[in-house]
């Protein structure tokens, strides 16, 4: 009962062990797949933290890895997961964060700037009277004005390396004044205390707000390099995918089946066969060679139909087998005239 009990223990083990190695290509396939998904998370966190220089460094260091495993691993990973499951279809819908794009950052530029413009046209001497809601209605576009550029000089601020710094340089000057203006009129509240140094002010700070509109266009066109690495990424995640349709559509092969493969070896057997009884004096030359090119013949019949299947197939290396059972037959035929002559 014991060495059952042994038995069938190493057989569910065995059994256990199969299941697991049978399905192992696929768990490969999707634990890369799973990383790839895992650091665009990780640049999306960044992005979204206004760390955009980090975010797109990380992104290019994906890019790069997973260009390489698509390139040089994925193709033969996937054959391999197909003959595990040929059902098996890989996934990998990633989004990255709309900060990463000039179109995020142009859209606050257009709102800062049409709030200075509304600003200005309600401070204009046809709208703006010297009463609190003309006040407040100036105040509440320049406010807007100013949580649009805070959330540019975020970004600003964020840019550390030398090789980036004019390209902002301009732009978080303009920012720096403006909100530095802007709190100071805040926090001395003088669109309540004192109208007419509150009116100088706010002229100030609409003034700053309009010089502010060719630097951020400057900026958002910097930014829009960092949105063509975006482009370049949903490109690779495209190229992935027609990668996998083309390789489900490549043919399935039983390469032990005659129909697709050729041996020289029962055709070498018969002209050693023959060879030996002409050896022996069982057969004249003339009978010999008859025979040894009935044998050829044969061989070479049944290398055209493999060949032909080939060619009919859909597979990458088509021509690399079809070559090598030319070069196959070859060498067999050269064998058989070898012993002819």
């Amino acid at each position: 009962m014991s060495f059952i009990k042994k038995v069938s223990g190493t057989i569910f083990i065995l059994l256990v062990f199969c299941t697991f190695s049978l399905k192992s290509q696929i768990a490969t396939i999707n634990r890369t797949l799973s990383g790839v998904k895992e650091e665009v998370r990780q640049v999306n966190r960044l992005a979204d933290g206004n760390q955009i220089f980090e975010a797109v460094a990380l992104m290019n260091k994906s890019y790069n890895n997973f260009e390489h495993y698509i390139n040089y691993y994925f193709e033969d990973e996937y054959r391999k997961a197909l003959a595990e499951d040929r059902s098996f279809t890989p996934s990998i819908n990633v989004t990255f964060n709309k900060k990463l794009t000039a179109a995020f950052w142009e859209e606050r530029r257009k709102r800062a700037q049409k709030s200075i413009d509304n600003a200005r046209e309600a401070f204009s001497d046809g709208h703006y009277r010297r009463t609190l809601d003309s006040q407040d209605q100036v105040w509440a576009y320049l406010k807007t004005t100013y949580d649009a550029v805070n959330m540019i000089k975020d970004l600003a601020e964020n840019i550390s390396d030398a090789q980036y710094y004019d390209a902002i340089k301009g732009v978080k000057e303009g920012i720096d004044g403006f909100i530095e203006n802007y709190k100071m009129i805040e926090n001395a509240k003088l669109q309540i205390l004192e109208t007419e140094l509150y009116e100088t002010e706010i002229a100030g700070l609409i003034s700053r707000g309009s010089k502010m509109e060719e630097t951020f266009w400057q900026f958002s066109n910097f930014l829009s390099i960092y949105e063509q690495d975006v482009m370049n990424y949903y490109k690779l995640i495209d190229f992935f995918y027609e990668r996998v349709n083309a390789i489900r559509q490549e043919s399935v092969v039983d390469w032990n089946s005659p129909d697709y493969s050729w041996n020289s070896n029962p055709y070498r057997n018969k002209v050693v066969q023959l060879q030996n009884s002409f050896k022996a004096k069982n057969l004249d030359y003339t009978t010999l060679k008859s025979k040894i090119k009935q044998v050829i013949d044969e061989a070479e019949t049944e290398k055209d139909n493999v060949s032909n299947n080939l060619y009919q197939l859909n597979i990458p290396d088509k021509f690399e087998k079809i070559n090598q059972l030319e070069t196959d037959f070859n060498d067999f035929n050269d064998f058989a005239f070898d012993v002819i002559d």
